[in-house]
């Protein structure tokens, strides 16, 4: 179990400085998506080792699952040196091919590992390889049905739009912007102000719902918007901000 402190910077002490009202109505749910409505499925490392079979490479479960943790210790020093690559199609794309071939490499394949990481990159844009958490459409529904205006803001490529489409969740969000698609990303103001416009809502009417503590819920609070943070994996025990395990507790947190 995790402690998230308080991080320090300016713009830490700016949101800090807002007052965020919990027990005031609100009538606009603004939604993460990876770890908080879906997951890959069955699993980032079924996916690599399927597309690894396809080419003729078999490899150890055990060897997919050591390589990918490091290659989100890799993803981790990337991001938090410069986070701006969620706002540009390209440099997404290249980061996760870069990751994934790091993978094939790590796990004995270096000939073929950069045109077989592009395939497995490829696989993630197709809403086969997506699955929604269990509650996920009833809670959309039970907020739809109390007319919420209801949205999508996320770190993702240009994918994500179909995705959602595919997955059925299009008659329920309002909008759905991607960082790829707008040129910006979380936790900057400004991919939450224009939610916000799109929503056609105030920042106190509105809740922002992730799973990540940076650009979730220090990026929703800078611009005024009531961060809840979402644990599914029950890693994290203290935050100064309300945690929930599944989006079905987002009643026991906010005014609905």
């Amino acid at each position: 179990m995790t402690a998230l402190p308080l991080h320090n910077g300016e713009a830490v002490l700016n949101f800090l400085d807002n007052k965020i009202n919990y027990q005031s109505p609100k009538s606009s749910i603004f939604f993460d998506v990876g770890n908080t409505l879906l997951f890959p499925y069955p699993s980032i490392t079924d996916i690599c080792l399927e597309i690894l079979k396809s080419e003729g490479m078999n490899a150890e479960r055990e060897k997919i699952d050591l390589a990918l943790r490091k290659a989100e210790d890799f993803y981790d020093k990337q991001y938090f040196q410069d986070d701006t690559f969620w706002a540009s199609e390209k440099r997404i794309s290249n980061l996760w091919v870069d990751l994934y071939s790091m993978v094939i490499r790590d796990v004995g394949f270096k000939v073929k590992a950069n045109s077989v990481s592009k395939k497995i990159y490829n696989e993630f844009g197709k809403t086969s390889r997506w699955k929604l958490y269990d509650e996920v459409i009833e809670v959309l529904k039970i907020l739809k049905n109390k007319n919420k205006k209801l949205g999508v803001i996320s770190n993702w490529d240009s994918r994500l739009v179909d995705i959602l489409l595919g997955l059925g969740l299009g008659k329920y969000f309002d909008f759905i912007i991607s960082s790829a698609n707008v040129n910006n990303h979380k936790p900057t103001p400004g991919i939450f102000e224009l939610a916000l416009e799109r929503a056609g809502v105030m920042a106190r009417e509105a809740v922002h719902v992730g799973d990540h503590y940076y650009a979730d819920v220090i990026g929703a609070r800078a611009v005024g918007i009531a961060p809840v943070l979402i644990d599914r994996f029950e890693r994290i025990d203290k935050a100064d901000c309300p945690i929930i395990n599944n989006l079905g507790q987002l009643k026991n947190v906010i005014v609905l």
